[in-house]
């Protein structure tokens, strides 16, 4: 291996690294019966698209495709901004990373009282028998590991951990080597649950 080869394999370990420790950072902020402690009005849609300028570099890379697909109106949702940082920013992590070929594909729609997010890929997907298990805590499916992706398998759990926290939904739609597509559905405002349960 050449010095460049030796310095970005080096860099690439340090970047692992960095994740894991961030995930493991973040599942011990998050704890038991989290609750969102500060929130604010947050452009989801303005968001998705910092999120993909970011990740601009990874998909060029990989010679994939990145499309968003938003109303004119901004998808405002009041929530925790870093908390939908790391949400979205998981999600989309996992489609570039599990994605070899085609691309990924993000939605957003009005609903009324809530905001949906659907983000879609063309990767590997999840086993059928693995697939209720995607949010539990270090969980990583077979296929993933094979493959040699490196991963905490705390992601999901910290999607799944942070959406509930928000009283909102996210759920998992896939088939092995054809893809994936999860879908965040947030309320706009918080306490909307306990309003209608009352």
């Amino acid at each position: 291996a050449t010095y460049v080869d030796t310095i970005k394999d080096a860099a690439e370990s340090s970047q692992q690294i960095t994740v894991i420790v961030d995930d493991l950072l973040t599942v011990s902020e998050l704890g038991i019966g989290y609750v969102v402690k500060k929130t604010e009005t947050v452009d989801v849609s303005k968001l998705l698209k910092e999120l993909q300028a970011t990740l601009d570099n990874r998909v060029k890379e990989k010679k994939l495709t990145f499309a968003l697909a938003f109303p004119e109106t901004p998808l405002v949702v009041d929530a925790n901004p870093s908390d939908m940082r790391k949400i979205f920013m998981n999600l989309l992590d996992n489609a570039i990373i599990y994605t070899k070929e085609g691309g990924v594909m993000v939605t957003g729609k009005d609903q009324g009282d809530t905001v949906v997010i659907t983000i879609a890929d063309t990767g590997i997907g999840i086993p059928a028998n693995e697939r209720n298990d995607v949010f539990r805590e270090f969980f990583r499916a077979k296929n993933a590991i094979v493959g040699k992706n490196v991963g905490t398998g705390l992601g999901l759990f910290i999607v799944k951990t942070i959406v509930t926290a928000h009283d909102g939904t996210v759920t998992v739609v896939s088939e092995e080597n054809k893809g994936t597509t999860f879908t965040v559905t947030l309320p706009k405002k918080q306490g909307q649950k306990e309003a209608k349960a009352t």
